[in-house]
């Protein structure tokens, strides 16, 4: 309430980052299945709580790799925090690249609306440098 008409307050996000059942799978793709629909209603509970309190304002939360597609149909706008080329894939930027844009391409032909990437990168060690790709490389990370 104390922030509602705050300018630079431009949606309102009801979650980070809510980790599913198995959550390592689903970021492999290694299932696929429907998520219990007890945690999808909790989920849109959020969402309806949220947009009760203010409704001039988009609602959303940000989902982590392996998020069910389940928990992304009522948001307004599809967060997701992706390391592509960190957390998975390291070292190969192209097929990271590849597999994020599939998986977006994938995301919002079933969701069908607007994606917001909240979260990306990778981390370093101040000062170390490499001439060929390695992690925690200042170079990495540019080029990631």
């Amino acid at each position: 309430m104390r922030d509602k008409n705050h300018p630079s307050v431009i949606m309102w996000s009801i979650a980070n980052e809510p980790f599913p059942p198995n959550l390592m799978e689903r970021a492999m793709g290694q299932i696929n299945d429907p998520i219990e629909p007890s945690t999808t209603d909790f989920l849109n509970t959020l969402i309806q709580d949220a947009k009760t309190l203010d409704e001039t304002k988009p609602v959303s939360f940000a989902g982590v790799h392996g998020t069910p597609l389940d928990w992304l149909q009522n948001v307004d706008v599809v967060m997701l925090n992706r390391y592509n080329g960190w957390y998975f894939d390291q070292l190969n930027l192209k097929e990271a690249i590849e597999k994020l844009s599939k998986e977006l391409d994938h995301i919002h032909s079933v969701i069908e609306k607007p994606i917001i990437i909240s979260e990306f990168g990778a981390d370093t060690v101040a000062g170390l440098h490499a001439v060929s790709d390695e992690l925690y490389s200042e170079e990495y990370q540019v080029d990631l």
